[in-house]
């Protein structure tokens, strides 16, 4: 029941969106500093009936959206798509990179990474493949912000943090329903509770 409620389900992910601010600007580089976008994965079923863009779960789309808006202020920058294949057929990363291209993102400005299948497994194949060699802006839920920066940061990288797919907004009306138990919002308790653990599991110095 208390999971269930606006108040609780609101402290529990605010309290892990709000340790990094939204990229609402973004820095200016040195001309000839390399900069890398790097969206992780979100979700996937490759339904091949479906358009790219429509075989992305909700949170793998908005994503993508995000490092696209960053990517295209930075000129010269590439855009890293990650993710494995997980329990599909197809990766992660091939099929954001199906909809980039459907939102005007052509080949030449992507780097895939096909293989990670978690946060920590993305760190390391960045660390592996390209750090040292750019700039790293970091994009993924604001909710996942917090455990991926810290993976990251264990992996030896340093990336700006670019949240998105925030839950916890301020809304210019106030509605007494939405702080009643709901699915909502025992689905926005459930995401943060798997952030805590995994951060949680980290500290204990789990993989």
């Amino acid at each position: 029941y208390l999971i269930s409620s606006g108040p609780v389900a609101d402290f529990l992910v605010h309290n892990l969106e709000r340790k990094h601010p939204p990229l609402l600007e973004v820095p200016v580089f040195e001309e000839d500093e390399p900069v890398c976008v790097m969206v992780l994965g979100g979700g996937h079923v490759s339904d091949s009936r479906l358009p790219a863009n429509n075989q992305l779960v909700v949170t793998a789309l908005g994503r993508l959206v995000e490092g696209i808006r960053i990517h295209k202020s930075i000129p010269g920058s590439k855009l890293i798509l990650s993710g494995g294949t997980g329990n599909d057929t197809v990766s992660q990363a091939s099929v954001l990179a199906g909809a980039a291209k459907i939102l005007d993102i052509t080949l030449e400005e992507l780097i895939l990474f096909e293989e990670p299948q978690n946060t920590r497994a993305e760190a390391v194949a960045f660390r592996d493949g390209l750090d040292g060699s750019c700039r790293l802006i970091l994009v993924t839920s604001a909710v996942h912000m917090h455990r991926s920066m810290l993976e990251f940061q264990r992996a030896g990288a340093d990336p700006i943090a670019a949240p998105t797919n925030h839950q916890y907004k301020i809304r210019p009306k106030s509605n007494l329903l939405r702080q009643l138990p709901s699915a909502e919002n025992l689905r926005k308790s459930e995401s943060a509770i798997h952030e805590y653990v995994g951060v949680f599991w980290m500290k204990l110095g789990g993989r």
